[in-house]
């Protein structure tokens, strides 16, 4: 279904304004569909990652409150399915992750790792396939996570935990965030990785990477959290994935630089039942190209 957008001149209403009730609006209509696509005509990348941040600022802010009198009686709903082994993504991104369940399953077969309650062997290959073919650099797939697809992001952040600790390093990446989701990371707040938060935590590597196009974030994390991809994809790769449930604390978030790019410092909050530790931050480190030798832990 294809609805036009009515120019926000006949109201005389700003842009960013319209565009953000848009958001609230879609959140909070009662439906049945589960996927919404935003096609901007005869707009450039910039115009989309400008629209995407001004809709993630609306879907952010307090829930709508329509008038009774033009609220439609509710009909009945079956109970919500959350974004478990037992939810699916779209038909498209399964397809896509049919490309490498041979691999995903040669990974389990090796060493397999327990099921966990109510999963099956099929759901875990699903899942090894989600987060190969994420960190392997699959548009569909990294176009859904992208999306904050909650069904592909818990198959990528459990495709995650059944893979092998990588090394205790400093890991760093880029990814684009909008204001109200850089608003999540305060110094001294807790972040947890849930389905919808694997998106900012995908292909982190060693040191301090480049800054990646579109980008607007880096993160900078020095964790034992850290799962390694070697295993499932090729021996030199050297990139990792944060799996669902790590947690972290936002250490320091520095303002925008001449670029507007924000660096974010994280570190590691193992629980103790987990047998975990902390691992500290990373040295200072100035904005020239030191960044590999700087980003070595202390």
């Amino acid at each position: 279904m294809a609805i036009p957008q009515i120019s926000t001149a006949i109201f005389n209403m700003p842009e960013q304004l319209a565009t953000q009730w848009a958001a609230r609006a879609l959140r909070d209509a009662q439906t049945n569909v589960r996927e919404i696509r935003f096609i901007l005509y005869n707009r450039g990348d910039a115009d989309a990652l400008q629209i995407a941040d001004w809709m993630f600022e609306g879907a952010a802010q307090e829930r709508t409150r329509p008038t009774h009198a033009l609220t439609a009686p509710r009909r009945p709903t079956a109970p919500a399915v959350s974004a478990g082994p037992a939810a699916r993504p779209a038909p498209a991104v399964l397809h896509a992750l049919a490309n490498y369940q041979a691999r995903a399953t040669a990974f389990r077969n090796t060493a397999p790792p327990a099921l966990g309650p109510g999963e099956t062997v099929a759901d875990q290959v699903l899942s090894l396939a989600a987060v190969a073919a994420a960190v392997d650099g699959d548009r569909t797939v990294r176009a859904a996570i992208a999306a904050r697809d909650r069904a592909t992001g818990a198959l990528v952040g459990r495709g995650a935990q059944l893979l092998p600790p990588a090394p205790t390093a400093g890991y760093g990446l880029t990814t684009r965030l909008s204001r109200a989701e850089q608003a999540d990371y305060r110094p001294g707040t807790t972040v947890t990785v849930t389905d919808v938060r694997v998106a900012h935590f995908m292909g982190a590597q060693p040191g301090r990477p480049p800054r990646g196009p579109g980008h607007n974030v880096r993160f900078i994390v020095p964790t034992a959290q850290a799962r390694a991809v070697n295993t499932l994809l090729a021996a030199d790769r050297a990139d990792v994935v944060v799996p669902l449930g790590a947690q972290y604390e936002v250490v320091e978030v520095s303002e925008p630089d001449h670029t507007g790019l924000v660096e974010i410092h994280l570190r590691d909050i193992v629980p103790p039942e987990l047998g975990g530790s902390q691992v500290g931050p990373l040295p200072p480190c100035p904005r020239r190209p030191l960044a590999w030798r700087c980003s070595a832990r202390r």
